[in-house]
């Protein structure tokens, strides 16, 4: 969160939603961010958002789930972390 923006994770729906403060005061929803569809992340469906950080306009996502191995029936754990530089026109590129 930063004076005029507010990031809630939302990550059983795999998605980070965006509002920025407007003039009157009052917080109006602007964006709403998806891991990249190719991602494991993606695939998984859920946990984008888990965690977030936000400082000098970079949004940092965090993200976790658990995959079943195939070959003896396992859990194994992974995550991933995008940062999202955000300019003056809330265009934003996400990198993992």
């Amino acid at each position: 969160m930063s004076d005029r923006y507010l990031a809630i994770g939302d990550p059983g729906a795999n998605r980070v939603v965006v509002y920025r403060l407007n003039t009157n005061k009052q917080w109006s929803r602007i964006q709403e961010i998806h891991p990249p569809q190719d991602s494991i992340i993606a695939q998984a469906g859920v946990s984008f958002g888990y965690d977030l950080d936000f400082d000098d306009g970079v949004l940092v996502i965090g993200a976790y789930s658990q995959v079943a191995l195939e070959t003896d029936g396992t859990n194994q754990d992974f995550g991933a972390i995008y940062s999202i530089a955000f300019l003056s026109s809330m265009r934003y590129s996400l990198k993992p």
